[in-house]
């Protein structure tokens, strides 16, 4: 559809609707289910699993209607998945990965469906519609309504969605109360006039791949940006929404928002200017005005320094913003209270930062509402809590109805009534949800800390330990990170170190917390360490310089990929992976890279000191004591460790690795201090490797 060229006072930008039309008449997905079980599939996938089936078989299953997809494994290469869905008559493969979140390309996604979903709707139009892509930046609406008519006082020039049969042109009178509403933020900043007195400078827009939720056009081209996520790239300073395609030729115009310009040091020097529509930095005016104020002729002016502290104090100053202005919350409690406003791109007068006064006011009132009517509630809200009924303490036993539901404090406490258990059940929260999983018997129960996370909840939601509403607009309580539980942020403060993570917030293998990683695989080790020395085992211990010798650091580092990739899918085997001590190094490179070591910061004072008792027979029963001080998910992969080091030992006639040796490759990859100076590091070398040969040694006595 071509635009007319109008005259700035009489043009009326549209945007265009008819990628827009195209996204809605994309075939949808259609799941299809394998009927039977299916060994050894992955714990991400769901019925649309095949395992490993042919491309005829495939092509077959697919063959009922467009939109139709499954995953299946690859004949040719086992391990891997194939995502295989029916688009234009014919099957497409495309190799799927998972990481977390599951993806064929640049794209992330929490589901398969909107994997495919989102893969539909880019076949779709990128088919029907390649030719009128390939032409869309040819005639913006960019230079009819963006920054080159900041200086002119704008008439009615609104953006509005209109179908491709719609003619160009004017908007009808009718129609201008609706187009006012229409408003998008291009459209607003053109509202904007720079002073005549101010410099135009020239700045790069800071282009981002952003997630629009909703319907959403370029505004470059005024056509729609299709797809579910990363539909277009966002500036970073100004908030222009365009196309990846169209950011290639905007012009270098950016006109920054204070909304995105955070801070004033460490800012680049064109952003600052225009973010606050000056000639120079604020800082050089106000610092160059002061110092003439003060007068020029202090001695050594600009060679000696001011005490750096009082500078730094300075520095902070400029980037908070400080405003001396006052909020009163009027007239609460038939009183005005005094609050100190600050702003530094969102407002804020304690922790919580809003984007606009009506908000933070909002949340105020709501606030100091709940702790004056409640305030002896609040405090015993933490004394019976429903957590023990419905959490991490019940995960081993078949759990009855027990959900959550909003309770007025006066419901009286017990069981549900039978005609509200329906109502219950569609209550349920993640909590209870994870109460209906059942942990194996056979594996350790570990001790994890949540790890919390001040979150702002959007919609009513109530704390999963007290079971109480969570008030306020914005923080209103704390998520944990690792398992998704939501409370209070001063119920965080007693909740039971019963952390049980969900894979979906574990995204690696290497670098991952060890207890964390073996929760959220429900393994009693990491899976890294069992395949490493069962693979390592596998193939004999007899290879000289085992662990001493190093591999190649590419395919290492090849291994630690692929068990992020893959996790206990991958093949370490000596078909993919023939020199043995590339197995040996991607083990080692596990502990080095682990944020806590195997012997943790905590237990290292304590292992040192007992690596100074001469005497063998304390030293054995002071080691036996700071095993205790690890965690069990540390204690146990070091003791599955040390026995399998015990056995390489028993070959060092052909592997030459004594205990000795053994502990000096081992001991400052397992265990190191948070912060020792070079010196002192050194020292402890040779206490690390002695505690790592007595363990050896001693396994089975230690252990």
């Amino acid at each position: 559809m071509a635009l007319n060229v109008f005259d700035h006072d009489d043009y009326r930008p549209v945007w265009k609707s008819y990628l827009y039309q195209l996204q809605q008449e994309a075939p949808h997905p259609r799941r299809v289910t394998c009927t039977c079980e299916v060994d050894n599939r992955p714990k991400y996938y769901g019925r649309e699993y095949h395992g490993m089936i042919s491309r005829e078989e495939t092509d077959q299953l697919l063959s009922q209607a467009e939109g139709s997809y499954l995953i299946r494994e690859s004949q040719r290469q086992p391990g891997t998945y194939t995502l295989a869905l029916r688009f234009g008559n014919q099957t497409r493969n495309f190799r799927l990965y998972h990481d977390g979140k599951h993806f064929v390309g640049e794209k992330r996604f929490e589901s398969i469906h909107d994997l495919v979903t989102d893969g539909l709707i880019t076949l779709y139009i990128e088919t029907k519609a390649a030719e009128y892509i390939a032409k869309m930046t040819i005639n913006p609406i960019y230079e009819h309504v963006g920054y080159t008519t900041l200086n002119q006082e704008p008439t009615l020039k609104k953006h509005r969605p209109l179908s491709p049969d719609m003619p160009d042109g004017p908007l009808p009178v009718k129609d201008a109360h609706n187009a006012e509403e229409r408003l998008t933020s291009l459209v607003r900043r053109a509202t904007l006039r720079e002073s005549d007195m101010m410099p135009k400078y020239e700045k790069v827009h800071n282009f981002k791949v952003h997630t629009f939720r909703g319907p959403h056009w370029c505004e470059y081209c005024a056509n729609f940006m299709w797809g579910l996520i990363a539909q277009g790239v966002k500036c970073a300073d100004c908030g222009l929404n365009v196309h990846k395609q169209c950011s290639k030729v905007v012009p270098n115009d950016c006109q920054p928002d204070l909304r995105h310009v955070k801070k004033v040091y460490s800012c680049d020097l064109t952003t600052l200017v225009k973010a606050h529509n000056t000639k120079r930095p604020m800082v050089v005016d106000m610092c160059i005005q002061e110092l003439e104020a003060r007068g020029l002729q202090s001695e050594g002016l600009y060679r000696i320094s001011g005490f750096s502290e009082l500078i730094e104090d300075v520095k902070l100053a400029f980037d908070r913003g400080y405003y001396t202005e006052k909020a009163a919350v009027n007239w609460f409690g038939n009183q005005t209270r005094n609050f100190r406003l600050y702003h530094d791109g969102k407002h804020f007068v304690g922790e919580k930062r809003f984007e606009s006064i009506h908000d933070l006011v909002t949340d105020g009132l709501i606030t100091l509402y709940i702790e004056t009517k409640a305030a002896e509630y609040i405090a015993k809200m933490t004394i019976n809590p429903i957590y023990e009924h419905v959490g991490y303490t019940t995960l081993n036993q078949e759990p009855t109805l027990k959900k959550h539901r909003p309770l007025s404090p006066d419901m009286p406490d017990g069981p549900l009534p039978v005609k509200d258990a329906h109502n219950a059940e569609e209550r349920l929260t993640s909590l209870v949800r994870r109460a209906t999983l059942r942990e194996s018997d056979m594996m350790p129960k570990y001790e994890k800390v949540h790890n919390f996370k001040v979150h702002t909840f959007r919609g009513p939601h109530w704390c999963e330990y007290c079971a109480n509403f969570m008030w306020g607009l914005i923080a209103q309580g704390v998520k944990c990170a690792d398992c998704g539980l939501n409370v209070h942020k001063q119920c965080s403060k007693v909740v039971p170190n019963d952390c049980q993570p969900d894979l979906r917030h574990v995204k690696k293998v290497y670098s991952c917390d060890l207890t964390t990683l073996v929760k959220a695989h429900n393994t009693k080790r990491p899976m890294v360490v069992d395949m490493c020395i069962q693979e390592l085992e596998a193939r004999g211990l007899q290879s000289e310089g085992l662990y001493r010798i190093s591999g190649f650091s590419e395919l290492i580092e090849d291994v630690k990929l692929a068990f992020d990739r893959d996790g206990e899918k991958v093949d370490i085997s000596s078909n993919v992976y023939e020199d043995i001590n590339i197995i040996t190094g991607a083990l080692k490179l596990y502990f080095r890279e682990l944020p806590i070591p195997l012997i943790t910061y905590d237990a290292y004072p304590r292992f040192i000191e007992t690596a100074k008792i001469t005497d063998p027979e304390k030293r054995l029963e002071s080691l036996h004591e700071a095993l205790k001080l690890l965690p069990p998910a540390h204690c146990e992969t070091l003791r599955y460790l040390m026995a399998h080091l015990k056995r390489v030992t028993s070959y060092e006639k052909d592997n030459l690795m004594t205990s000795e040796n053994l502990g000096i490759v081992f001991g400052p990859t397992l265990m190191r201090a948070a912060d020792l100076d070079a010196m002192t590091a050194l020292n402890d070398i040779r206490y690390q490797r002695l505690v790592v040969e007595t363990l050896i040694m001693n396994e089975d006595v230690l252990f």
